[in-house]
């Protein structure tokens, strides 16, 4: 009788110690799940902002691509708070080829590497950035992002924030529009923020970031103007309409020592 009620003991604590595991692992199913839900979605996202694919379908990268990383930016302007460390999505799409309807030269290969990054708090999206590709890293010097702001607001350019509402323009749709086009550049870096200049009301715009084409010197020798100045070109596109509002070098990357005495004699 005694061995009988052992038995039974023995056979009710295996019971309960199988239905507490059983409860764990179905938890453990709903965060997995619902892990996969939120970066489902933020690779949606990520989609809708860039333009790089028509349709989810097209898109050869999975929820587990989309990798939860600390990121902390010191050169890409106006993050404001933003650029300080802090937990962001980073997505990487790989082998991107940026198509426009006017065609391009044939010995203009645009197959590259973007990565885009979104805040994790807010949803804002930070940067699409591509990435040096060939040549020297010297053609382009990293500028801080503090003395890149005071350039652009020396030029009465105010830009007031991150907008809240998916951009009806992608940022491939922004990259082409108008000149340059962004085939010879070897650095490309996009912006959605909230642009004004005192005049009008402040609206989304995508601020295209280009480091590589080298643009003409007008009204003087080149020689006196080293490639690191000139190879910059940033234009500003509506987001909404996808005009381009201008294109500038602004900001430029201070001369260096020996080309400042080259130039200016001191």
């Amino acid at each position: 009788m005694k061995l009988r009620n052992l038995k039974f003991l023995i056979f009710l604590i295996v019971i309960l110690v199988a239905g507490k595991q059983a409860k764990a692992t179905d938890i453990n199913q709903d965060l997995n799940a619902n892990e996969v839900v939120e970066r489902n979605a933020i690779l949606d996202k990520a989609i809708s902002l860039t333009g790089f694919y028509a349709n989810r379908d097209e898109c050869k990268i999975s929820a587990e691509d989309v990798q939860l990383v600390l990121h902390e930016d010191s050169t890409t302007p106006f993050l404001g708070e933003f650029g300080t460390k802090r937990a962001v999505w980073h997505i990487a799409f790989h082998n991107i080829n940026l198509n426009s309807k006017e065609g391009r030269p044939a010995d203009q290969k645009f197959d590259r590497d973007f990565d885009v990054y979104i805040d994790s708090a807010s949803g804002h999206l930070l940067k699409i950035i591509c990435n040096y590709d060939n040549g020297s890293p010297e053609e382009c010097p990293i500028l801080l992002a503090e003395d890149a702001e005071k350039q652009i607001n020396s030029r009465g350019e105010k830009y007031v924030g991150l907008p809240e509402v998916i951009p009806e323009i992608s940022f491939t749709d922004a990259a082409l529009a108008g000149p340059p086009k962004p085939w010879i550049a070897k650095e490309i870096l996009g912006q959605y923020v909230i642009y004004t200049d005192g005049r009008c009301e402040p609206r989304p715009v995508w601020i295209i970031s280009m480091c590589g084409p080298i643009v003409p010197v007008i009204g003087g020798s080149a020689e006196w103007i080293p490639d690191y100045q000139r190879n910059r070109c940033r234009k500003v596109v509506d987001a909404k309409y996808g005009n381009v509002f201008f294109v500038t070098n602004t900001p430029k990357v201070p001369l260096t020592p020996e080309d400042r005495k080259r130039i200016l004699g001191k």
